[in-house]
């Protein structure tokens, strides 16, 4: 599975949004410095596991193609 690599930016707002929905302390700093980079969305378990959180990837398959260039005409009413 290739996973996607992300920004420091987008890394912090992930775990802080997840810490802050779970009403957890959040120091982005403190992650920064116990996360070194590079930051992947595989490696994201084990930054919330230093916040108490139990997680892992599962993989998804949508159960029918999406083509979201499909416009309201092309529907069948």
């Amino acid at each position: 599975m290739d996973f996607k690599t992300l920004s420091i930016d987008e890394t912090i707002w992930a775990i802080g949004s997840l810490a802050q929905i779970n009403r957890l302390p959040f120091d982005k700093d403190l992650l920064v410095q116990g996360f070194p980079p590079p930051y992947r969305f595989d490696l994201l378990p084990d930054a919330l596991a230093g916040l108490g959180f139990r997680t892992k990837i599962l993989g998804f398959t949508p159960p029918i193609p999406i083509n979201p260039s499909v416009s309201k005409s092309s529907c069948p009413a």
